[in-house]
Parts: C-alpha cells; sequence; structure tokens
C-alpha cells in the first residue's frame, strides 16, 4: 500500500497502527496539501458484503459528528476493492502511552480527563453513535491537553463470533457485561468501558486480569468491581462510588448518559470554600485551553494552558466565581485588568488578556517554568542574591507606582523566577479587583496574606504604596533569615503581632547580615508609614549603598535580543573590552561571553 494514491487524492506514505480490524496509514491529502490519517479496512473484512455495508453506513453516519472531542471524519468510500477512511491526523500520545510512560495519573487529572471522553460520548449520543471501543489505546491526548476519542463505531459490523479469535468488539479488559454476551448495546455500554478506563488512570491497572480472555469477560460477568482504595488508598470516596457507579453490571444501575455523568464528575471535583472552580482542566476559556493546574491560593487558581491561536503555552488565572454575584464587578474588573495589562516592565509578568465566561473572570499571563522565589526559600539565601532579586523586584514596584497601580499582596509566591535568578513579579492589582466584593475573610483580616500585610491593610484602611514597601521589607527579612518575622498560631494572631510587636532583630536570626542592611528592613517595616521609605526607590538605594559598604560589586542590566542579563559593573567593563576586540561578535556569541563571565 505504501505509495498508492487512494481516489487520486490521498498519497500513503507510512503505516502508522494496526488493529483486527483496520490498518492506519500516514498519507498526504494533495487536493488540500494537508497530512491524514487513512484507515483501510483488512482485506478478509472487506470481503464480507454485511460488514463492508455496516462500515460505509457507520462512516456517513461518523462524517456528521461534529465534536471537539472526536477525530473527525473528512472522507470515505472504497476505491479499486479498498474501503477506507480519511481522518484528520492528530499530534500527541494515546491514553495507553501515557499511562505505559507516566504511571498512574493523579485524582484530578484522571476525571478532568474522563470528563472530556464523556463530552465527547455525549456529543455522539446525540447523533446515535454508541463506540463500542472506548480504551485509552483509542484515547488520543493532544499537547495542548485535549483529548480525541479515535475509531468511532468501527466495532458495530464485527461479528461477536470472532471475539476470542481477533479482538473485534475491543479489548475483554474493556467490554460491558452486555457487550460480551453478545446483548444490543447503547450508550452505557460506553459508560462502563469509560469506567475501567478511569479505574485503570487511578491505579495503573484495569481492574480485571487474567491469562485468557474468556477468563477475563467471565470476570466482567460475575466478579464485584475491586476496591480502587486496595491499590491507591488516598483516593477519594466519591471517586470511589462515581467508578463503582459507572461499572454496574446492570446498565440500569449505571449514570444512563454521558451528561449525567459529567455532573458526577464535576459534583466529584466540586467547587473549593473560596467558590473557585477547580474542573476547568481540557475546558476552553476565551482561547486558551486549561492543561492543568499549576497554582491554587485563597483568591484565585492558576492553570498552565495553551492558546491556540499564538501556539504557545501562557499561565491563566481564574477568580472566583461567587464575584460575578457583585453587580459591580465586571466594570470594576474590567478597568483594573487594563490597567494592569498596560504595565510594561522587565520585572512584571505580562498579561497578554483577560476576560469572563460565564461567572468565571479570569487573567492570561506569561508562562514562566522555573517556579517561585518561595520554593527557594526556607534558609538564608546568600546576600549577593539577595540584593539582585529584590533589586529586580523593587524596579518593577517602584514603576507601577508611578503608574498609580498599588499591589497590595507582595510575597514570595507571587515573585516568579526565570532560570533561577529574573524575577517577575506577578499578580498586580488582583486584591484590588476582589476587594470591595469580599472586604473580609472569615478570620476578620484585610484582603492580603497575613505574614505580609502592613498595620495598615490589616486594619482594612486605605493603602499606599507605603503598604507595599512594608511587605517588601518582610520578604527582604525572610529571605537574608530564612523565615518570616511573624509566626502564630492563627492569622488573626499574626496580625496582632504585625500591629503591636516589635520586628524580631534579623541579625539575631542571622549574624552575617550586615548592619546597614538590618538598618534597611527595620526602616521598611516601620509600624507608621510615615516612618518608612516614601518611596520604593529610596529603599533601593538604601539597599545597593549598604550592599557596597559591604563590598558587593555593583550591578548592571543590559539587554542582548529579547532578554536581559544582569552582570557586575566590573565585568560590563570586560565584556566592552572584549567586543571591541573581537570586532562585534553575533547575538548568539555575545550570550555565551557573558555566562562564561558570571
Amino acid at each position: 500500500m505504501i505509495g498508492r494514491v487512494i481516489k487520486d487524492t490521498y498519497r500513503i506514505y507510512d503505516a502508522v497502527g494496526q488493529s483486527s480490524t483496520s490498518t492506519v496509514y500516514l498519507a498526504k491529502d494533495l487536493e488540500r496539501n494537508q497530512v491524514v490519517a487513512l484507515k483501510v479496512i483488512r482485506p478478509e473484512l472487506a470481503g464480507e458484503g454485511q460488514f463492508a455495508r455496516r462500515f460505509r453506513r457507520e462512516a456517513e453516519l461518523l462524517s456528521r459528528l461534529d465534536s471537539s472531542h472526536a477525530v473527525k471524519v473528512l472522507d470515505y468510500g472504497r476505491d479499486e476493492g479498498v474501503d477506507f477512511i480519511v481522518l484528520e491526523y492528530v499530534e500527541g500520545r494515546t491514553l495507553l502511552q501515557i499511562l505505559s510512560e507516566d504511571g498512574m495519573l493523579e485524582v484530578e487529572r484522571a476525571l478532568s480527563l474522563a470528563r472530556q471522553i464523556a463530552q465527547g460520548l455525549a456529543h455522539a449520543d446525540e447523533a446515535g453513535i454508541v463506540h463500542r471501543d472506548i480504551r485509552p489505546a483509542n484515547i488520543m491526548v493532544e499537547p495542548s491537553g485535549l483529548v480525541k476519542i479515535m475509531d468511532f463505531g468501527i466495532a458495530r459490523g464485527a461479528d461477536l463470533s470472532r471475539l476470542t479469535a481477533t479482538g473485534v468488539l475491543g479489548s475483554p479488559h474493556y467490554l460491558s457485561p452486555e457487550q460480551a454476551e453478545g446483548r444490543e448495546v447503547d450508550i452505557r455500554s460506553d459508560i462502563y468501558s469509560l469506567g475501567i478506563t478511569l479505574f485503570e488512570m487511578l491505579t495503573g491497572r484495569p481492574p480485571y486480569e487474567a491469562n485468557h480472555a474468556v477468563n477475563i469477560i467471565l470476570k466482567h460477568l460475575q466478579e464485584p468491581v475491586p476496591l480502587l482504595r486496595e491499590f491507591e488508598e488516598e483516593i477519594p470516596g466519591e471517586v470511589e462510588e462515581l467508578v463503582k457507579r459507572c461499572l454496574a453490571k446492570d446498565p440500569e444501575e449505571r449514570f444512563q448518559t454521558p451528561v449525567e455523568l459529567i455532573e458526577a464528575i464535576d459534583g466529584t471535583l466540586g467547587v473549593t470554600s473560596s467558590g473557585i472552580e477547580v474542573t476547568l482542566v481540557g475546558q476552553t476559556l476565551g482561547q486558551c485551553r486549561m492543561i492543568e493546574r499549576i497554582g491554587r491560593g485563597g483568591m484565585a487558581i492558576v492553570y498552565r494552558a495553551y492558546q491556540l491561536p499564538l501556539d504557545r503555552y501562557v499561565a491563566v488565572k481564574v477568580l472566583p466565581a461567587y464575584l460575578a454575584h457583585d453587580p459591580n464587578f465586571a466594570t470594576r474588573f474590567q478597568r483594573e485588568a487594563k490597567a494592569i495589562a498596560k504595565l510594561s516592565h522587565p520585572h512584571i509578568l505580562p498579561v497578554h488578556d483577560f476576560g469572563q465566561e460565564g461567572e468565571l473572570g479570569y487573567i492570561v499571563m506569561r508562562y514562566v517554568e522555573g517556579g517561585t522565589l518561595k520554593e527557594m526559600l526556607g534558609q538564608p539565601l546568600a546576600l549577593n542574591q539577595v540584593v539582585d532579586i529584590i533589586a529586580q523586584i523593587g524596579d518593577a514596584l517602584d514603576y507601577a507606582h508611578q503608574q498609580g497601580i498599588i499591589h497590595r499582596d507582595i510575597k514570595p509566591t507571587n515573585v516568579l523566577m526565570d532560570r533561577g535568578r529574573w524575577a517577575f513579579l506577578s499578580d498586580f492589582g488582583l486584591a484590588k479587583m476582589t476587594a470591595d466584593t469580599a472586604q473580609i475573610t472569615r478570620t476578620g483580616m484585610g484582603m492580603g496574606t497575613p505574614a505580609y500585610m502592613s498595620p495598615e491593610q490589616a486594619q482594612g484602611e486605605e493603602v499606599d504604596e507605603r503598604s507595599d514597601i512594608y511587605s517588601l521589607g518582610i520578604m527582604l527579612f525572610e529571605m537574608l533569615t530564612g523565615q518570616v518575622p511573624f509566626d502564630a498560631d492563627t492569622p488573626l494572631a499574626v496580625l496582632v503581632k504585625h500591629l503591636s510587636a516589635p520586628l524580631p532583630l534579623p541579625r539575631k536570626v542571622n549574624p552575617d547580615i550586615p548592619e546597614p542592611v538590618e538598618q534597611v528592613i527595620l526602616k521598611a517595616t516601620a509600624k507608621a508609614s510615615e516612618d518608612r521609605y516614601q518611596r520604593v526607590s529610596e529603599m533601593m538605594d538604601a539597599l545597593r549603598w549598604a550592599a557596597v559598604e559591604k563590598g558587593l560589586p555593583k550591578k548592571e542590566e543590559i539587554v542582548l535580543g529579547d532578554s536581559i542579563e544582569v552582570v557586575d559593573e566590573g565585568k560590563l567593563e570586560r565584556l566592552i573590552e572584549i567586543i571591541e576586540e573581537e570586532e562585534g561578535p553575533d547575538l548568539e556569541s555575545l550570550i555565551e561571553i557573558v555566562e562564561e563571565l558570571e
């Protein structure tokens, strides 16, 4: 078949897969100049008139199935004795490959994948189509996280007598009892097979195993469903019950439709106490498809997402659903988000987009792989590293203040670290967006994070840039000592210490801190805002002076292409000499030189 042109349109290049009913080839649509998948029915089945007729009837029906969770049928027919279906070519890994390479999945990821499969089945159910062969090998997961079901309806024309010989009806591990007995099946059979697939995602193995296909089928018919927690103790009871219902022997006792199953998955994933939806993996907000949850705080959940039109990964922060119940939130969100999106600074995390869908507000930001500053803490950092990072954040904060924007939530988890040395300050204005709707939390504190909150913010008073300076001073304390200055059993007790307790002397916690640097911390964290630095630039000048007094070299920023590198003042002079000696090296060479100097 390699090299053959089907229907004068599809040139076959390579065989990429084979099953008991067909062979799949990589082909090129010569008319549209695009890569496609060409499924050719095995010759011994194509020769059976009844099978061929049912296959073509099924292909015609499937060509009208319009679902983002099903591999699309682009064409079908018969050419010189060859029955074929042309499918969209999907890049990614099958769920079988994912389970083989990654092992069992986390509960939320497994449920989110199952939800997308159920969505595809719901679309098929609306069209009157039953898949009959749901299993990990027939589930494709794109790099963006989108799930697509393959091989819809192909098993329909198979003869049950071939079950144990060829597996025409699918692998015995995933067969529903009624399918194994040769009875008429409906969408509830697919729900059973999806339940088996979900069981395997959660435990790394199917529920029934034996040394022969017939023995596996007998277990489907006769044995109770094994408990998930026999294989993985941490699986919640609600998930256990959901899978158990999918796998009921009697179809009447299962979820009756995929929509019912989707609702049950949503209920199992639930909503956090803050009202933030956690069922978004696999779904789309604006142009972004959510891939995985990468962060969660009291006021938002952050997802890694794929922005299809621009072919890039982004971070999407989703705000609590309850905020939409405030009639003024939409206007306030639009106003604040526009102001934040206009911020343009090398050390401020760029905001690409924002919007609202239903009750959810979201912000699309640059995706940074390096983690947060919080992950670097727990022990004192070197003084030169601290000064570098604080100077970057301070410069970003000073710029924002000049634009009239107060951060209100300066803390290590809001500082993203690219390559461990380039800092991005994130979440500008988030507390302001939400503060008017939920001014007081359950503890009675103002919006923010207690460990880093200024006294005036803790009391719910109006704040200005000096509140951010206080929080930056607390963060400086933590970076140099490895701990926050105030700790207590409750958030409210922490706030009381911010209001009344003197700040522990940093040098008593870490004697290696230079005295001039300690003085910077003490002034930045003064209880009264008028006693602090009045501008961030004042604090940064004082910190840089203190560092120079200690003997640390001055730092300079240089722009190399799309990146900015920080080098010592002395090394910058050496870099200039090298450039003059080499008469203008190219960009790649410059970057290598900078890295060698460091």
